[in-house]
């Protein structure tokens, strides 16, 4: 049984699907989003018909449960665990434990490199990253009543090798102020909203974390440049 949370259109999964053929025999999808889910069932029940989907409709941060299954593995490779502090991220994996019943993980995490290739890969020239990251201060204006000037605030993404991570930040460009939520907001020039943290690990390091999570490396796949890993991790007392 593959669980995986956060699954989106369920990408990701289907090489693993693929690669286990008849040994896959469950998925079960967690997502916040209903629809989403309602349709990632019917499209890969109709590619893999031996395959028995059962999504979960939740926010996988927050406490939930399922029928423990057997032989379950967690399917979390995307690196969302960088975004996580480390002590929130060996939280987020005992709570995911506890959960589901599984035994096994099999976990994406970004690997450290060149200081110049991270910082290309976010403040990226076509400002992916960027419209990305702003999206959260039109969402403010949407839903709670903004009224932030997007074009007053520059992207800005640094690596820290204290943090080991890329760190991202909204900057003012000038003093001004916005309300949100019928409250006034007062910005100077160059003072940053922080965003968000992308950790970077090296395997030891990343294997050193899980084992605060009772988890112990079995066997880690990197791509060609290291760039990026997978970790398949089983827990200590399995």
């Amino acid at each position: 049984t593959i669980i995986e949370p956060g699954s989106g259109e369920a990408i990701k999964v289907r090489p693993l699907i693929e690669a286990l053929g008849a040994r896959a025999d469950a998925y079960v999808p967690i997502d916040i989003a209903s629809d989403q889910l309602d349709a990632v069932a019917k499209e890969l029940s109709a590619l893999y018909p031996d395959l028995t989907v059962r999504g979960i409709a939740t926010d996988f941060f927050s406490p939930f449960k399922i029928d423990q299954p057997d032989n379950a593995v967690i399917f979390f490779p995307g690196s969302t665990v960088g975004n996580m502090t480390e002590s929130a991220a060996v939280g987020f994996l005992r709570n995911l434990r506890r959960a589901t019943g599984a035994k096994r993980f099999l976990i994406g995490f970004d690997l450290v490199k060149d200081r110049h290739v991270l910082e290309e890969a976010y403040d990226d020239p076509a400002g992916v990253t960027a419209a990305f990251t702003k999206n959260v201060l039109q969402r403010i204006n949407r839903e709670l009543g903004g009224t932030f000037d997007l074009d007053l605030f520059e992207f800005r993404a640094d690596y820290e090798d204290e943090k080991s991570a890329v760190v991202m930040q909204l900057v003012a460009q000038e003093a001004h102020s916005v309300s949100v939520a019928g409250t006034t907001i007062s910005f100077e020039a160059g003072e940053t909203i922080h965003t968000e943290d992308s950790r970077k690990y090296t395997v030891d390091r990343f294997a050193s974390f899980a084992k605060k999570a009772e988890l112990v490396p079995l066997k880690t796949w990197t791509d060609k440049d290291r760039y990026f890993a997978v970790m398949l991790l089983d827990t200590i007392d399995a």
